[in-house]
């Protein structure tokens, strides 16, 4: 999935007796052509109900599952495809940059954590760097210790 997928997310669905629920999650693994098992790993915020906020359905459906329950698992889109170097392809036109910008926002960080780790993995890649990140407050960002 790694060549294919670089940066891209997959749809997760759930079956419910009447009705499937999707949502789009970015994997952080694999990364890499030579991690791929055929299994990926992705992190999931479960968002409870709160009076300000609804909860997120298909956290707490995932977070709740028991172990060998069934998820449907679409292969990886977006529109805009990591090919490594600086080079992205964006809606099928390619463009290469020797800076590139993320802004990663609180529980939407795994897609740029996925391109952080792919360029700081490749040695050879030269391409300069820059990440901003932002969260509601500083103990709801994902993977805070990763990132650092």
């Amino acid at each position: 999935m790694a060549h294919n997928g670089r940066g891209q997310h997959v749809q997760t669905g759930f079956h419910f007796k009447d009705s499937l629920l999707f949502r789009p999650y970015a994997p952080l693994r694999p990364l890499l052509d030579h991690e791929e098992d055929g299994t990926l790993d992705l992190v999931l915020k479960t968002c409870f109900f709160h009076r300000n906020r609804p909860g997120g359905t298909m956290s707490n459906i995932l977070d709740c599952l028991p172990e060998g329950e069934e998820v449907e698992v679409k292969s990886p889109s977006g529109a805009i495809h990591d090919q490594g170097h600086g080079c992205f392809s964006i809606n099928d036109e390619t463009y290469t940059f020797d800076e590139v910008s993320l802004i990663l926002g609180g529980s939407s960080v795994t897609p740029g954590y996925w391109i952080i780790a792919r360029f700081l993995g490749d040695k050879s890649d030269k391409t300069k760097l820059r990440v901003m990140g932002a969260s509601t407050s500083e103990n709801d960002g994902l993977m805070k210790d990763e990132l650092e």
